[in-house]
């Protein structure tokens, strides 16, 4: 098999995915989002561009049919509970997303084709995977991989963008700038280069980001000012982990391997923090709300994973 197609998991990746899962978690705190609305912006810009960029990057299309079913089976049992209990509450509660009136028809048009809130990186997760999957399966068979055969990755990629290409702009069932993103990704690791190669741990990124402040207007995420914007902080973060204590590093890492039931059960802890924020009026800079509320959702986050791991059915799931 070939090697660039072997799963392999770095440090610098985990290390990576915990300071996203950070920022998906500040992303959800209303008062930094009002507060700091450049920072929530740049924030917003990098954090699931980011994570779908590492999605695509990390997926492993050599499983078995099966075995690759019963992995998207999972998410899509996740994705459903999960975006349909968030569908109900906004009918009920005065969210951003209030839905005032909930029908059958309604419910699954925001379930199978818009999904709202923060659940939407499953449904993207799971449209981007099995496409993947089986173009990269029709592909093989026309045209066997061999190692460093670039024609057939290039083949591969050209034909996945074309399939997100219609699926967002004909069908609008997923963003472009994610699908983007997460080719970006699979062209890395096909290409069999090793990502440390391409963002290369350094210093100096900081001066890029620090200029990213001052012409914020101008950062989208596709554009050249935000691709460099993303990718300096990924190598920003490459940087941090290699000059982070062993101690702490394993924290993190730790942090970063249970990026998935974090994410699914932050969303509790956040709401609740928003709820509540209150309390910390006495803080303008929302600092010691922001790391309570991140501490509190990490922790609670892993407790109930742990929780679930003691439910058979559920435990299957993550």
């Amino acid at each position: 098999m070939s090697n660039i197609l072997q799963r392999k998991r770095t440090e610098e990746i985990d290390f990576l995915k915990c300071f996203l899962i950070i920022s998906v978690i500040v992303l959800h705190i209303v008062y930094i989002t009002n507060t700091y609305p450049v920072v929530h912006k740049l924030i917003l810009i990098y954090t699931m561009p980011t994570f779908t960029f590492i999605s695509g990057y990390l997926v492993n299309v050599n499983k078995k049919g099966s075995t690759f079913a019963q992995s998207i089976t999972k998410l899509l049992i996740l994705y459903i509970i999960t975006e349909g209990c968030y569908i109900v509450m906004a009918h009920h509660l005065p969210i951003k997303e209030h839905i005032d009136v909930l029908s059958p028809k309604i419910f699954l048009q925001y379930l199978l084709l818009h999904p709202i809130g923060l659940y939407w990186y499953l449904h993207t997760l799971i449209i981007c995977n099995c496409t993947y999957y089986v173009t990269n399966r029709c592909i093989e068979k026309c045209l066997p991989f061999q190692n460093g055969q670039k024609e057939n990755i290039i083949n591969l990629i050209i034909v996945l963008g074309t399939l997100f290409t219609i699926m967002s702009v004909r069908f609008n069932i997923i963003s472009a700038v994610y699908a983007a993103y997460y080719v970006a990704g699979v062209a890395i690791k096909r290409s069999g280069t090793n990502i440390t190669k391409i963002f290369h741990p350094t210093w100096l990124v900081l001066i890029p980001i620090f200029l990213s402040f001052y012409f914020h207007e101008q950062i989208e995420c596709l554009n050249m000012y935000g691709i460099i914007f993303n990718g300096s902080i990924i190598c920003l973060l490459f940087q941090i982990c290699r000059h982070t204590s062993t101690r702490i590093k394993e924290h993190v890492l730790f942090i970063g391997k249970h990026t998935l039931p974090i994410y699914i059960f932050s969303l509790i802890f956040t709401f609740s923090a928003n709820k509540f924020s209150y309390l910390f009026n006495f803080d303008q800079t929302g600092i010691l709300l922001t790391v309570i509320t991140i501490s509190v959702a990490i922790a609670g986050g892993i407790f109930l994973y742990k929780v679930t791991q003691k439910i058979k059915f559920i435990r299957n799931l993550f």
